[in-house]
């Protein structure tokens, strides 16, 4: 099985984001370990059960996982938002910027669903699989669906909903963000 495949890789970014699927193996058999007192599972099925429900609009199905779990990504005002990009320890400061896009209210245009689908089922099963408890797995959640908004106001920003166009920005989000631990401990904890 293939264990360290991630969007802060261009390739991986693009066939994550343009899959007709996203069903995966159980948590448990993908890390091949036992979980431990909390299984993350039956949430993750129930998040893909509302992400999979295409009859419905993108965003009523982002508002429906997020009344479920009771996570909002509006915790903070924009200006908050962009203190707390500009304190994370980023590869490019010029990234600072769009990376503080999610305090943006934003209505995701059709072309982008899918892609933005899939972008929060990986950051779901990427961020929350480890969860040890309710409330890690809701703030792991809050910081997967923070992910997912910022890729789709930086996609709206741009204008271009090609899937090269989105998988760039994805990578970046990825490289920034996903692949430093201290930031992703700093925005998970914005959550609890």
């Amino acid at each position: 099985i293939e264990m360290g495949l991630g969007l802060v890789c261009e390739e991986a970014a693009r066939l994550i984001l343009s899959s007709d699927d996203y069903s995966l193996s159980p948590i448990s058999e993908l890390r091949g370990e036992p979980r431990a007192d909390f299984d993350v599972q039956p949430d993750i099925d129930r998040i893909y059960s509302v992400l999979s429900r295409r009859d419905v609009r993108y965003d009523d199905r982002l508002a429906e996982i997020r009344d479920i779990f009771g996570v909002g990504t509006d915790v903070h005002t924009k200006d908050e938002w962009e203190d707390i990009f500009s304190s994370l320890e980023l590869l490019d400061r010029e990234h600072s910027e769009w990376l503080s896009l999610s305090s943006a209210p934003v209505e995701t245009p059709e072309p982008l669903w899918q892609m933005l689908e899939r972008s929060l089922a990986y950051f779901v099963l990427r961020h929350c699989s480890g969860a040890a408890s309710p409330e890690d797995f809701r703030s792991s959640l809050g910081l997967a669906l923070l992910l997912e908004r910022i890729l789709a106001s930086a996609a709206v920003t741009c204008g271009d909903y090609s899937v090269d166009s989105v998988a760039e920005l994805a990578r970046v989000l990825s490289c920034e963000l996903e692949y430093s631990e201290e930031n992703t401990d700093e925005l998970r904890f914005e959550f609890y």
